[in-house]
């Protein structure tokens, strides 16, 4: 039986600025659902994390989730996610030490360059519309409804 995973929880993920693959975010979800700390997710503990998560997104707590509460909850995820991220980003590229990022701190980050290059298919020195639109058709399909099931296969059996 394949289980899946809410969307809303995988696309919470997604959605944070920086998430680029599944493999980055399922581990945050299984280490958050392996509620006994052994390494393993039994289908208790995951069907206990999904109440969990579901009781966090129905916020009335009609039984029901809204597109609002939906909104509110990946918003959230989105928001910890972010700050997580900054925090990580100046203590990684602060190289003078006082908590604050400099242009030339930033410009100084291999990563930023690294992912030009790879926008930059041609390697002509630019990043192209066409260039863009096909990098970001590539995460889509990588990406297809938020990442894989529980046993790893695609929606769809890609």
């Amino acid at each position: 039986m394949t289980l899946r995973l809410p969307a809303a929880l995988l696309c919470a993920a997604f959605l944070a600025p920086g998430a680029a693959t599944a493999a980055a975010v399922m581990p945050n979800i299984l280490a958050q659902a392996d509620a006994n700390g052994d390494g393993a997710v039994s289908k208790a503990e995951m069907d206990a994390f999904l109440k969990t998560e579901f009781a966090q997104m129905d916020t009335n707590h009609d039984g029901f989730v809204s597109d609002d509460e939906m909104k509110a909850f990946i918003l959230a995820k989105m928001a910890a996610r972010a700050g997580e991220m900054a925090d990580r980003r100046i203590k990684a590229d602060d190289s003078n030490g006082d908590g604050r990022l400099t242009l030339a701190e930033l410009e100084g980050d291999r990563r930023l360059s690294r992912m030009f290059a790879r926008l930059d298919r041609d390697g002509d020195g630019t990043i192209s519309r066409d260039e863009m639109e096909n990098s970001r058709a590539r995460w889509m399909r990588h990406h297809a409804d938020c990442g894989p099931d529980m046993d790893g296969d695609r929606p769809g059996g890609h």
